[in-house]
């Protein structure tokens, strides 16, 4: 069962570019279930898309 994650972030979200290449290459078995912001125009809104 994969883990689900919920991200919270206001600017790029670089954080979550790493947390989605780990699942991506096999190394966390999680999936981002949400993310929130407090900024509109938050690129991490952007990359979730």
């Amino acid at each position: 069962m994969a883990l689900k994650i919920a991200v919270l972030a206001s600017t790029r979200a670089s954080d979550m570019r790493g947390i989605i290449d780990a699942i991506k290459r096999g190394y966390l078995n999680a999936e981002i279930k949400i993310l929130f912001s407090n900024r509109k125009e938050s690129y991490a809104l952007e990359r979730a898309k």
